[in-house]
């Protein structure tokens, strides 16, 4: 009986945090905790072990449940489509790519880092925490004659690099993301280089309604790629509501992008934050994670088509 009431009670845990995480559709802070849906099925598989192991049929009953229902609240990262992530060589010709990297403020990796975008040779490029330490990557992109920079604070820019000669740029007024206007095969699409801040209780929500708000004031209205450091996952109420302000969808798979980040007791936080999204008519051929490169994250490259 004893060890039983312990397994609901450790089981009650994540159960908690599960529901509250729900709840952030409706009430944004809570939707902080969507961002360790796969840790609490870690917990709900682990506990379910346990419990089983100890012969305790009604919390291995509740474990796989939960661990069932938490799995499907992944489904915006659809975390087993991983045809996805298909050799690059099986992608159809005439397709575009497009890289994103959060380079780190006081990543030193210059040369690493460029001949890392070199060797993707990437049709755009959208770079976050640009700094005085790692700007030189900028420079040494020769094939980039293209670029808009925004600047996010004294010592930091968001940049957007492009082989192709824009229609149009500028700077979001508000949420500071620089944006092209590029005809890609045809389709003028806007694209945009985000850097959100952390969900709350920091000010990731501003950032995505000052995004709302710019993106209304612009004069035309475009399909929208969009891409960059998130600081949230696929399946959270922030990406979804980034998908319905921007009318783009988000590449799907489960691609964990923050491995270097540590907390003052130096223990690592894998989660899936930078994304790209992608308007109706393009289809994602390939979806792939780069090495680790002086930065606590790591680069995506998404190559595309357009349907026909």
């Amino acid at each position: 009986m004893v060890l039983r009431i312990l397994a609901y009670c450790a089981l009650l845990v994540p159960i908690t945090f599960t529901g509250l995480a729900i709840t952030g559709r409706w009430f944004r802070p809570m939707d902080s905790f969507s961002h360790f849906f796969h840790y609490y099925c870690l917990a709900f598989a682990g506990i379910a072990i346990l419990a089983a192991l100890l012969k305790l049929k009604g919390p291995v009953v509740t474990a796989v449940v939960a661990l069932f229902c938490t799995i499907l609240l992944l489904g915006p990262a659809k975390p087993f489509a991983f045809a996805i992530a298909k050799p690059e060589n099986g992608v159809e010709s005439g397709a575009l790519k497009i890289l994103t990297f959060n380079l780190l403020f006081a990543n030193d990796q210059i040369d690493q880092v460029t001949e890392y975008i070199k060797r993707q040779n990437p049709d755009i490029v959208l770079l976050q925490e640009v700094s005085p330490i790692n700007g030189k990557v900028v420079e040494l992109l020769e094939g980039y004659r293209f670029q808009q920079r925004c600047r996010v604070s004294p010592v930091m820019e968001t940049v957007v690099l492009s082989k192709m000669e824009p229609t149009a740029q500028g700077c979001l007024p508000n949420a500071e993301v620089p944006w092209m206007d590029l005809s890609l095969n045809g389709t003028t699409v806007r694209t945009l280089s985000v850097h959100l801040n952390w969900p709350w209780p920091f000010r990731q929500w501003h950032n995505i309604d000052d995004l709302r708000n710019d993106l209304a004031a612009l004069s035309e209205e475009r399909p929208i790629i969009l891409g960059g450091d998130f600081n949230a996952v696929p399946w959270s109420h922030a990406v979804k509501t980034v998908e319905d302000i921007t009318g783009s969808t988000i590449v799907p798979g489960f691609r964990v992008t923050l491995y270097g980040y540590n907390t003052p007791f130096k223990v690592p936080l894998l989660v899936p934050i930078d994304q790209i999204l992608l308007p109706d008519g393009a289809v994602a051929q390939s979806a792939i994670v780069g090495p680790e490169l002086g930065s606590d994250h790591r680069p995506v490259s998404v190559t595309f088509t357009f349907a026909d």
